[in-house]
C-alpha cells in the first residue's frame, strides 16, 4: 500500500470468524518497527432469508421430478437453497430450480424447500407439493387410416399405431398433418387432497361429429379433414347424456 493510504477494508470474509492484523512501515532499505496486533470479529448475522414462495412440480417421469420456486431474500444474501423430500433433507443448490433424480417408480413424494444464507440461517420452509413419480403429459397413440372414417375402428386398442410418444396435451402436431386418422391418449389424474368426487363416465349417446364410442364404452378423439383444414374441428363434442359415480379418494 502507498505511504498515504491510512485505512484498508478486508472484504469477502467468512461471518462468525475472528480475524487478527499486523501493519508495518517499511523505509527504502526494508526496515520495519514492530507494531501491535489488532483483532476484530465479523459481524454475526442472524437474519434468516425469507421463505421460498411459489414452490411447484413441473413434470415429472417413473424416475425423476422436477420443481422450480421463486427466489428467497436475505439482509446478506441467499446462499442455497436445501430440498427436502418425504421430510429428510436430499440435495443443495444455489439455483431456482431443479431435478429430483434415481426416485421409485409409481410413488409419491412430498417436497419442500429452506433458503439457507451464509451464516448458516434457515427460513421457514416453504409450501409443500406432493408429487407422482410417472410418466408425466400424455401418453398418445397415432393410427393413420387410408379410407374415411365414419364409425369409432372396434378394434382401435389391438391395432399397432404407427408411433407413440408423449405429448403434454391432446396436441394434433405429433400426426404431421396426416388427412385421415385416430388418436389414442392415455394418463393420470393426480388427486392431492383426500375427498369426495365425482367422476362422469360417458355414456353410449356421447357424439364426436356423429362418431360414436366402441362397443365397450370407450370413446377416441377420431379426426377426419381434409388436408390444410383447421383442426377446430374437433372441439365440437357433444355430450348427450352421461353417467357418474361417487368415489372417495385418498391422495395418491
Amino acid at each position: 500500500m502507498l505511504p498515504s493510504v491510512l485505512n484498508y477494508i478486508d472484504s469477502s470474509l467468512t461471518p462468525k470468524i475472528k480475524y487478527y492484523y499486523v501493519v508495518h512501515a517499511v523505509d527504502s532499505t526494508g526496515a520495519a518497527a514492530l507494531l501491535n496486533e489488532a483483532s476484530a470479529a465479523t459481524y454475526s448475522d442472524t437474519t434468516a432469508p425469507s421463505v421460498p414462495a411459489n414452490l411447484k412440480y413441473t413434470a415429472t417421469s417413473p424416475s425423476t421430478i422436477s420443481i422450480v420456486w421463486s427466489a428467497s431474500t436475505d439482509n446478506v444474501a441467499v446462499d442455497h437453497y436445501n430440498i427436502y423430500v418425504n421430510g429428510k433433507l436430499t440435495n443443495i443448490t444455489r439455483q431456482t430450480s431443479f431435478i429430483l433424480n434415481s426416485l421409485n417408480a409409481s410413488q409419491p413424494y412430498v417436497v419442500y424447500i429452506k433458503a439457507v444464507d451464509a451464516s448458516a440461517n434457515l427460513s421457514l420452509q416453504s409450501n409443500q407439493v406432493s408429487a407422482l413419480t410417472v410418466q408425466g403429459g400424455l401418453k398418445y397413440s397415432f393410427y393413420p387410416s387410408t379410407t374415411a372414417l365414419s364409425i369409432l375402428p372396434t378394434n382401435l386398442i389391438s391395432l399397432t399405431p404407427a408411433s407413440t410418444g408423449t405429448s403434454v396435451n391432446t396436441v394434433l402436431s405429433v400426426a404431421n398433418n396426416a388427412p385421415i386418422y385416430s388418436m389414442l391418449w392415455q394418463g393420470f389424474i393426480n388427486v392431492p387432497v383426500a375427498g369426495t368426487y365425482t367422476f362422469g363416465n360417458i355414456s353410449k349417446t356421447v357424439q364426436l361429429n356423429g362418431i360414436l364410442p366402441d362397443a365397450n364404452g370407450n370413446f377416441y378423439i377420431v379426426v377426419s379433414k381434409a388436408t390444410g383444414a383447421d383442426d377446430a374441428v374437433i372441439t365440437s363434442l357433444i355430450i348427450q347424456s352421461y353417467t357418474s359415480e361417487i368415489a372417495t379418494i385418498a391422495p395418491a
